[in-house]
């Protein structure tokens, strides 16, 4: 009897530890560019931002700024879907020298609370 209780026991432990149950993601955050974009002062820097979360994207917040406060860019995105492609187009300012590092961060928060992030760094050209 306390063997056959023992291979149950077993039996359904294997059988839950193999369930094949969803787990909770971040969303995912891509931010997309031209791969020859090369960003001038003045210039628009243009791009796409795409979004997916299972669980419905709550909001999604982008920031471009440089280290010397000449461009600082700061939205806040509401969204309520499951996936987004959202076009970016950032006017960068004339009198950046050339050199400058102009920094995109973009962070993606879905409806269950969990968080994600994505940047990249562009520096000005002559």
């Amino acid at each position: 009897m306390n063997r056959a209780c023992a291979v149950l026991a077993a039996g359904c432990a294997i059988s839950a530890c193999t369930d094949p149950r969803e787990r909770p993601l971040a969303p995912t955050v891509q931010l997309q560019f031209a791969p020859s974009l090369e960003v001038h002062s003045p210039d628009t820097l243009e791009g796409a931002l795409f979004l997916f979360d299972s669980d419905g994207l709550h909001s999604v917040r982008l920031r471009a700024y440089t280290a010397n406060g000449a461009l600082s860019v700061d939205s806040l995105i509401p969204l309520g879907d499951f996936e987004h492609t959202v076009p970016i187009a950032i006017p960068v300012p004339s009198g950046l020298p050339v050199g400058t590092a102009i920094t995109l961060a973009v962070r993606a928060e879905d409806f269950a609370g969990f968080q994600t992030s994505d940047s990249t760094v562009f520096t000005t050209q002559p």
